[in-house]
């Protein structure tokens, strides 16, 4: 079978308005989350804040600036070693005989010297990948804050958009707050 043109499009918007939807019931239940929590439901709309909100209902504040250092650093060290990623890249495409246009990157004057763009790229994965730990611990936390155990978190980190939807809209999630140690019985008598 062959895919045409037209097909192609055709399927990228329909996996376009899948991941829209996803993302506004995602959004919706995020906001439900927050007013659950004591918070303002409008919050989930301000970029940062959001995230700073999350955190601050899970975790700690202090865990957010953690997380957006590691993403400040992480994005640094990326742009340092563009040209050296760039090149990887390039070495890929000509391998699969696809054109890559040409970039230059003497516009950016911190280009690190010799081999030290590659140690730059790994630290960037290091950091993007510290960065990936917290937020797997904030769904960790977010799932322990509203009195629900491991499974749930397991259902958070793989289908988010069910479980945040259970979390949001129903009647047996509950905000507990941070305290992690209430007994799994005193959580029972609150259902």
């Amino acid at each position: 079978m062959i895919i045409t043109h037209e097909t192609l499009i055709l399927i990228l918007q329909i996996l376009f308005g899948i991941c829209l939807v996803l993302g506004i019931v995602i959004l919706i239940c995020w906001g439900m989350i927050f007013r659950k929590a004591n918070e303002k439901g409008w919050k989930v709309l301000i970029p940062f804040c959001n995230d700073y909100v999350a955190y601050r209902i899970t975790w700690s504040s202090t865990a957010f600036l953690v997380r957006l250092l590691t993403a400040v650093i992480a994005g640094f060290l990326f742009l340092l070693s563009g040209s050296y990623l760039y090149n990887r890249i390039a070495v890929f495409f000509s391998a699969l005989r696809l054109p890559l246009p040409a970039v230059s990157f003497d516009w950016f004057p911190f280009i690190l010297p010799g081999k030290l763009p590659a140690r730059g790229a790994l630290l960037s994965c290091i950091f993007i990948a510290a960065g990936l730990i917290m937020d797997t611990i904030r769904l960790y936390k977010l799932s322990k804050a509203f009195g629900h155990g491991f499974p749930f978190f397991l259902g958070l980190l793989f289908f988010p958009a069910v479980f945040l939807s259970i979390l949001a809209f129903g009647s047996r999630s509950r905000y507990v707050g941070l305290n992690e140690s209430i007994r799994t019985e005193e959580l029972q008598d609150l259902r």
